[in-house]
């Protein structure tokens, strides 16, 4: 088996799709209701899902619904607990400041309250970057553990995350960078097409970013010796 990302196939897997235009539309006006975003989610990690398996095409049907919404939640909900030290320290950084933002009566104590704030921000912004691309770097094995399982508790399980991430680290490095990529891409040209396209466009880059983290968690499942388990539907 190939110990690399196809990365030209992560590219154009979608556009080989004879509907693909269809499919996402279908999943740009769920984007664009915000709430939609959760069985856009789970749409994705069908993608990834399937990407596990070597299959490439044709992209999800969106005649599964109900199990998108139930896979998005479950998505989720495991990078909430994820970002749950992130949200908890801004909680405690504004409960700091609240008392004298309450205080603060005179446009002297209000600009001293902003400066410090600032500094504050800044002070803190090494550690919110530091977590956040940890947590990035983690993402295409936490994610591939909810596609191949659909086990929340199996996904938080950090250790074994970890033992995924460095066993293909380069490769996952990789597929983060790439799957950022293309999200930003989508968001970029998207914001062109007055702005609306960054909603139709999102879906196409959630499709590539999964592929390959379908990819990076085949590779390092493979490294570590352990066969990919078969579709979540087959478990039940």
């Amino acid at each position: 088996m190939n110990d690399r990302l196809d990365i030209d196939t992560a590219l154009r897997f979608v556009f080989r799709d004879p509907k693909w235009v269809q499919k996402a539309l279908v999943g740009g006006f769920l984007y664009l209701t915000l709430i939609g975003l959760v069985p856009v989610m789970g749409w994705a990690l069908e993608i990834q899902r399937r990407a596990i398996r070597g299959e490439n095409e044709p992209l999800p049907e969106w005649d599964d619904f109900g199990k998108y919404i139930v896979d998005g939640l479950k998505l989720w909900l495991v990078e909430v607990v994820y970002f749950l030290p992130v949200y908890a320290f801004g909680l405690i950084y504004f409960a700091l400041f609240l008392p004298y933002s309450i205080n603060s009566t005179t446009p002297t104590s209000y600009d001293q309250l902003i400066y410090m704030f600032a500094a504050g921000s800044f002070a803190c912004m090494p550690f919110l970057m530091l977590y956040s691309f940890l947590l990035w770097t983690l993402l295409p094995h936490i994610t591939g553990i909810m596609a191949e399982t659909g086990d929340i508790v199996q996904a938080l399980n950090v250790p074994y995350v970890l033992r995924l991430t460095r066993a293909r680290l380069g490769q996952t490095l990789l597929a983060g960078l790439l799957g950022y990529m293309a999200i930003y891409a989508a968001s970029f040209i998207g914001i062109y097409l007055l702005c609306v396209g960054m909603f139709f466009l999102a879906p196409i880059g959630y499709a590539m970013m999964h592929h390959l983290f379908g990819q990076a968690y085949r590779l390092a499942k493979a490294k570590l010796g352990e066969a990919v388990l078969p579709a979540v539907e087959s478990l039940t």
